[in-house]
């Protein structure tokens, strides 16, 4: 019966990811929001810090290389997207040398291709389903505390008076929407609208609505029209494609509008969707 149990209990995708992987791949989160204007004689504790986030990319490229080469073949396509994206990324390493501002461009093409080359180290000849799915999993958790703490930040103002957008930035504190407060929010919002299909368990269900419900709303304050659109493209995709959630789309569009209409109330409808596309501007 032990041997049985042992047997039927399958592990964590999280745990069965080689332990390299796992701390280049980290390594390139706590890269994030850094770049070559971090990189110089540091005067504090905070920009020592911000220079080591800042050339972590340096650090992960050459341990990516050594762990690939050491793997041998990869079970990848010959003219896999990866692979095309590893061209283009050495291609742009070379022409830095016809930059305006060389170093900023080597920079930027470290950091593209120690991304692909880190993503590598998860394939596992035997099983690429799995290993793809171990590097999923550990970045929807890295972009679900990414988006905790830029929520939590800015929850004054997101749920806060401002009409519009525009008004919300002016109260985030430096925070904007080019630093992805929308997308930030949309990835976990679609993860979680997802996930609450797939769970048979009422709590987590629960759970996984509430937090989509909350991230979409961050999503719609913002305005931005890259994550608007791109979640609501994503969103009806997931709805019209898979078909045990086809018949589920005209119910989640209503639910929708009439949930925005709620959490957004004042004026007429035309007049807030006429100001809402606007984002705060004149005609």
């Amino acid at each position: 019966m032990a041997t049985f149990r042992s047997a039927s209990v399958r592990p964590s995708p999280l745990l069965q990811a080689p332990i390299s992987a796992l701390f280049l791949w980290t390594c390139l989160w706590f890269n994030l929001n850094t770049g070559f204007w971090n990189v110089g004689m540091p005067n504090s504790p905070r920009e020592w810090l911000d220079l080591m986030r800042a050339l972590l990319p340096f650090m992960v490229l050459p341990v990516s290389v050594l762990l690939v080469a050491r793997r041998g073949k990869l079970n990848l396509p010959r003219m896999s997207p990866s692979r095309l994206l590893t061209v283009y990324g050495c291609f742009a390493t070379f022409s830095t040398v016809f930059s305006s501002k060389p170093l900023w461009s080597l920079y930027w093409s470290v950091a593209f291709l120690a991304t692909i080359l880190a993503a590598w180290t998860f394939v596992d000849r035997r099983n690429s389903v799995q290993s793809a799915r171990q590097l999923l999993l550990i970045t929807w958790i890295a972009t679900f505390l990414v988006a905790l703490i830029i929520g939590y930040m800015a929850r004054g103002s997101i749920f806060g008076d401002a009409e519009t957008g525009y008004g919300v930035i002016t109260e985030l504190n430096g925070l904007s929407r080019s630093s992805g407060v929308a997308r930030w929010a949309a990835v976990p919002g679609l993860v979680c609208l997802v996930r609450a299909y797939y769970t048979r368990r009422r709590s987590l269900i629960s759970f996984y609505l509430g937090t989509a419900a909350v991230c979409f709303f961050i999503v719609y304050r913002m305005q931005s029209r890259g994550a608007i659109f791109g979640a609501a493209a994503a969103v009806g995709f997931a709805l019209l494609v898979a078909s045990r959630l086809r018949r589920y789309a005209l119910p989640f569009a209503v639910v929708a509008l009439v949930t925005v209409l709620y959490l957004d109330p004042g004026g007429n409808v035309s007049s807030r969707v006429g100001r809402y596309l606007k984002r705060g501007e004149s005609s």
